[in-house]
């Protein structure tokens, strides 16, 4: 197999692991107008109407790579703003590629959980009063979509040479781009889903590529094929010194949600101190892409995720209560609600997450009483939360202690 098939074969299995993915997004989303709400986001970044969100005076990039909007994504618009003008831009789009991650599509998504949009776009090919002008719009857009869904939603605008070098768009309490270089990209790469626009190339060529490679094959593609791609650098390995300081900045956002923060120290602390020749997260998921492999484990994220800290933590802990402290994270962040489906004898219309949970707790050989007591955390007394919170502290604590040594 030559140059060129091999990476239409890739792209061909991505693109089929991409659309699970983003219908796995769609259906964990229970309202419709949240739905409609985030359908209308690539549409809104593709017009500029003084009736529509986010519109700004003058002139704006505008436009998505590959982008039409859907019938019901313009009949919502058309309902919502009757008198704007929705055609969208289709000549020389500024955004290269429009991405969600983090925990939507996942079993660790709830009604709560943010949504966290990547707004590709190469800022060299406009003024910087048209990039500022653009940053201006999506800032609109980004409050209108906020408003609408109730629940916070960034669009973070990153230039696509900047991806390149590891540097990410920033807000104040994430501070990505100083603080965990290639692991962001890590991160995103294992959980992110296209929404609209080009696919990321290193998606495309074969495993464990070097830089030198992946830049010369990026070089070989015939001008027209280039056009079906986004260059936004190549992913081989990761410094020590990213992941020491990703986890140290894990350790700091901890205190604020330690539920989110235990699962991720766990896949660096994994990186840092598990095997050597072991690939990152993002590389073992392209593996299974390429080898047509698609079950759950893989197109699920977070569950891969997961499974690959609590693995690592049992082969490494003698404290087995540490363990338990790591299985009820994970069902508290998942929210299942078992005991309200106990009585169920058909499990085959049970939620999603539900019957990834029922799995987990028969293997883990948790009683009813252990589950209802779980389902319950919001009604815990004072004392009861803080013993807990103390052994999640616990489990921080030995991860820094060990990190810093």
């Amino acid at each position: 197999m030559d140059f060129i098939e091999t990476i239409e074969k890739n792209k061909a299995s991505f693109e089929q692991y991409n659309a699970i993915k983003y219908q796995r997004f769609l259906q964990l989303i229970p309202a419709v107008n949240i739905k409609r709400a985030l359908g209308a986001i690539p549409l809104l970044l593709c017009v500029n109407d003084r009736n529509l969100p986010g519109y700004v005076e003058g002139d704006v990039p505008l436009g998505i790579s590959n982008y039409l909007p859907d019938e019901e994504t313009k009949r919502y618009i058309r309902s919502k703003f009757p008198k704007a003008k929705i055609e969208p831009v289709r000549t020389n789009p500024f955004v290269e590629m429009l991405a969600v991650m983090g925990s939507v599509g996942t079993v660790a998504y709830n009604k709560k959980s943010d949504f966290d949009y990547w707004v590709c776009v190469n800022r060299h090919y406009v003024s910087q009063e048209q990039f500022a002008r653009f940053n201006q719009k999506v800032q609109g857009v980004q409050q209108w979509a906020t408003r609408e869904i109730g629940v916070p939603l960034h669009l973070f605008v990153n230039d696509v040479q900047s991806v390149k070098q590891n540097i990410f768009a920033e807000d104040e309490e994430e501070a990505f781009g100083s603080t965990v270089g290639a692991v962001l990209k890590d991160e995103f790469l294992r959980s992110s889903t296209i929404i609209a626009g080009k696919i990321p190339f290193w998606w495309v060529v074969p495993q464990f590529t070097r830089d030198s490679d992946y830049e010369d094959m990026y070089a070989r593609l015939p001008e027209a094929k280039r056009g079906e791609f986004l260059d936004l650098g190549n992913l081989f390995d990761i410094s020590r010194e990213d992941f020491l300081g990703a986890a140290l900045f894990q350790i700091i956002k901890s205190l604020g949600n330690p539920f989110k923060s235990i699962i991720k120290i766990g896949v660096l602390e994994k990186y840092i101190f598990g095997a050597a020749d072991s690939p990152l997260l993002s590389q073992k998921i392209k593996i299974n892409i390429h080898r047509g492999n698609l079950d759950n484990a893989i197109v699920d994220s977070y569950l891969l995720m997961f499974q690959e800290v609590f693995d690592y933590y049992d082969s490494v802990l003698e404290d087995k209560e540490l363990i338990n402290t790591l299985k009820k994270n994970l069902y508290l962040k998942v929210d299942p609600q078992i005991s309200k489906y106990v009585g169920i004898k058909d499990k085959k219309n049970i939620p999603y997450k539900v019957a990834v949970m029922f799995g987990y707790v028969k293997s883990w050989e948790w009683n009813l009483a252990m589950i209802r007591e779980l389902d319950c955390f919001d009604e815990w007394d004072f004392n009861k939360v803080m013993a807990f919170w103390d052994s999640v502290k616990r489990f921080m604590l030995m991860s820094y202690q060990k990190i810093a040594s």
